[in-house]
């Protein structure tokens, strides 16, 4: 998944995964944490408010490929 920060621009690349697979130096993102809930079931052009203890990030899905499509 490709997400575009829309506050400071630029894009970011994660891979959602289950917790016991979460590599953080590898882009993964446990679907359990906050980003994952936050992202999980989205699809491209939507746009997704995380609410953090420090800020809220506003993010829009640019990019999604399942491991379906997975080749």
């Amino acid at each position: 998944m490709t997400v575009e920060d829309l506050e400071h621009g630029g894009n970011e690349e994660y891979t959602l995964v289950l917790a016991e697979m979460m590599d953080i130096d590898a882009g993964h993102i446990s679907l359990a944490s906050p980003l994952g809930r936050a992202l999980m079931d989205r699809k491209t052009g939507d746009e997704v408010s995380l609410r953090l203890p420090t800020m809220v990030r506003r993010l829009r899905v640019v990019d999604l490929v399942t491991i379906h499509q997975q080749g």
